[in-house]
This record gives structure tokens, sequence and C-alpha cells, in this order.
């Protein structure tokens, strides 16, 4: 799992919990730890279970799923014909 995945979860997740991300999902909220801590890589049904689960806007499903399999910022951009700076930025949704 790249960082640069693990530090784009953190930003989705906003106020949600792994708990809580886990029950949206469809992964063991445990599974969610270990894609955090590095542990673990998203595998694809992983990474679009997670996508679901954070309500993903189609527009950045395609560099979520390929951040996820870890490629970097540049070649999401590159994939997706977004500039670097748009990739992996969303503001996630507050949910309280």
């Amino acid at each position: 799992m790249t960082v640069e995945f693990a530090q784009r979860l953190w930003r989705e997740m906003g106020a949600l919990t792994q708990r809580e991300l886990g029950e949206k999902s469809g992964v063991d909220h445990s599974d969610i730890s270990r894609l955090l801590g590095g542990k673990r890589n998203a595998t694809p049904r992983v990474a679009e279970g997670l996508m679901r689960g954070l309500e993903i806007p189609p527009a950045d499903q395609a560099d979520f799923l390929l951040t996820a399999a870890g490629h970097s910022r540049a070649v999401v951009a590159a994939a997706t014909g977004k500039g670097r700076e748009q990739v992996s930025r969303r503001t996630p949704s507050r949910r309280f």
C-alpha cells in the first residue's frame, strides 16, 4: 500500500470511525486499520467497497482506484486527465 493511499483514505474518512466505514463499505474494520497502518494492500474488491462506503463521486472514482492500486499522483493525473494538484485533494464532506 502506498503512503498516498493511506493519506487519501484518512482524508476521505472525515468524521467516520474505522468501524463505521467498515459497516458502510463491507470491509472489516480490522482490515481498514491494517490499510491505514501500511500493513495491508488494498485489493480491487476492498478498494471498490471503500469507494462505495466513502461515497466517492463518480468523477473521482478512477483516481481513487488508481491510487489504491499503488500508482503515484503523477500516473493518476496522466490517466485521468487531471492536473497533479487536482488528484487526491478532494475535501471530504463532514459527517456529524
